[in-house]
């Protein structure tokens, strides 16, 4: 019923701030910060959010942002996390892509660190914040959670906790 999803909506909202709050003094505004730039959240802290049968804890917090707004998500990071550092900038090359395919949807990636969490922030290569999604190396992190919604590329396999990887790009031998 319309009822019953609406509840549904409320609670997975209200869990989805109360899962960043471990990681921002006001989760609603990192929310705002996703919403207004199109910025999502994968690997193991989507995954822990959304297996929440499981007991593991996310070791780190990714963002993937479409390539036209990263500045301006990672101005809005530091505004919401003041005391955030920087520990890393780099530019992930074509010749990365060649010998790393799951980096072959990001051009760029900051990691910073704030009260002993680590956030890493990755451009897209696309306008779409979800394109290096679909390079991962597992299907069990090929998840996705936004401001608003979220995403199981693989539901069957990853609500099951099963999943396939690959060590190597297809064609190689």
């Amino acid at each position: 019923s319309h009822t019953c999803n609406e509840v549904v909506k409320v609670e997975l909202r209200l869990s989805w701030v109360k899962h960043l709050r471990a990681w921002f003094d006001n989760p609603r505004h990192i929310i705002a910060a996703m919403r207004d730039i199109g910025t999502v959240v994968s690997g193991s802290a989507a995954l822990s959010w959304l297996d929440r049968c499981a007991n593991r804890s996310a070791n780190d917090m990714d963002f993937y942002s479409p390539y036209d707004m990263f500045e301006v998500f990672v101005t809005r990071l530091r505004s919401c996390q003041p005391d955030i550092r920087l520990l890393r900038h780099r530019y992930v090359t074509v010749s990365e892509h060649d010998q790393y395919p799951e980096n072959a949807g990001i051009c760029e990636r900051l990691s910073f660190e704030c009260r002993g969490k680590r956030y890493d922030i990755m451009r897209s290569v696309s306008v779409s914040a979800l394109y290096p999604i679909t390079f991962f190396h597992s299907t069990i992190v090929m998840n996705y959670v936004s401001a608003d919604c979220f995403g199981i590329a693989y539901p069957n396999l990853t609500l099951h906790r099963r999943g396939s990887t690959h060590s190597r790009k297809l064609g190689d031998s």
